[in-house]
């Protein structure tokens, strides 16, 4: 069950960046990926996994626009089935090389074991470094700025005239780990309510 999750995560994720004001989406769209990673602890191998597996559903998801290319027929040479392979190669070559960033991510978090606070700020200083990695270089690819999804969150992005974007991806990343903290920390799960359920019951008898 945790592959289906983190697609589903990295898919929401994507959602974010619609033109139909889909942005609230951010703040809880990476929740189910920290909530995996909390709940199960992987080993840094795992972890690595299963940030390769949420990054392609994200990218995948952000860039799938690529296929308006299509076709590519006015190019000399290129037949239909061509302009095919060029267009979803493109888009699952960009996919896989972004999602090697997520993969060290996900290897990076795995290794820390945040406790406490530092569930929340240690995903937040990863992400914010892995968005840095990713703009270095003369291939950089810096896509998917997690600011970018909240272009109609005008009180929002007037932080980022100060801080710029890196602040509110932060924040965005730190605002998801919290939820996933507290649901595994205050919210019940369905064997817990049994035992709830069990231990009030004979009180329920007895008023």
């Amino acid at each position: 069950m945790i592959a289906p999750i983190l697609v589903i995560s990295g898919l929401l994720g994507a959602l974010a960046f619609s033109t139909h004001a889909t942005g609230w989406l951010a703040w809880v769209a990476f929740m189910p990926l920290f909530l995996i990673f909390f709940k199960h602890q992987p080993t840094p191998a795992q972890g690595a996994r299963w940030g390769f597996i949420f990054g392609m559903a994200f990218y995948i998801g952000i860039i799938h626009w690529l296929r308006e290319l299509h076709p590519l027929t006015w190019l000399p040479g290129v037949t239909n089935e061509v302009s095919l392979l060029i267009v979803y190669g493109g888009i699952f070559g960009i996919s896989l090389v972004c999602a090697l960033f997520t993969s060290g991510f996900g290897a990076l978090l795995a290794w820390l074991k945040p406790t406490g606070w530092r569930q929340m700020a240690y995903p937040a200083l990863l992400w914010i470094l892995m968005e840095w990695v990713q703009g270095l270089g003369d291939i950089s690819l810096p896509w998917a700025r997690l600011a970018i999804s909240q272009y109609h969150n005008l009180p929002l992005l007037q932080i980022a005239h100060i801080t710029g974007h890196v602040f509110v991806d932060g924040l965005i990343i730190a605002w998801n780990a919290a939820l996933a903290r507290f649901i595994l920390e205050y919210v019940p799960t369905p064997p817990q309510r049994l035992t709830q359920y069990r231990t009030l019951a004979p009180l329920g008898g007895v008023l």
